[in-house]
């Protein structure tokens, strides 16, 4: 009998947290009305200036874009009353790509996955190299699975 208590309990704690962690996509109609800022039109100066205090070597840095920057979304971490975590969605510009650069040891360490978000002309959100971040839900996680690094 104790131990069905304390399995309840336990998943009933995990439902908690779990259920606290959730961030819900916005749906096409709030993206279409989020104010994203002005588009940025040097974007791809933006993005190169934002890696260039991250990578270890961003002489090196060569990048792949995989296109124009698009209104998007990323998650923005809080904590609300008793410490539960929500996340928000945080709007602006998104641009995805790829970097690769020079490590530590001289060589090339492979192209790398990015995402960023720009708003108002900076960087506000970003997630790849060397700058991961907690997404809830999201599949942005791990970029560096093979263990090589950029910085």
């Amino acid at each position: 009998m104790m131990g069905k208590v304390r399995l309840g309990l336990l998943l009933l704690f995990v439902l908690t947290i779990v259920g606290a962690c959730v961030i819900g996509r916005p749906t096409p109609e709030q993206l279409a009305v989020a104010d994203c800022g002005p588009y940025p039109d040097d974007w791809e100066t933006i993005v190169k200036g934002y890696y260039w205090s991250v990578l270890f070597d961003p002489y090196s840095a060569v990048y792949q874009f995989d296109g124009p920057p698009r209104q998007g979304w990323m998650a923005q971490e809080g904590s609300g009353q008793l410490g539960i975590f929500y996340a928000t969605p945080a709007y602006g510009w998104q641009v995805s790509g790829a970097v690769n650069a020079k490590n530590r040891v001289g060589s090339y360490a492979g192209a790398r996955p990015f995402t960023v978000l720009i708003r108002n002309g900076q960087v506000v959100k970003a997630v790849g190299p060397c700058r991961e971040l907690w997404t809830f839900g999201s599949e942005l996680l791990g970029w560096f699975a093979s263990g090589r690094s950029l910085c």
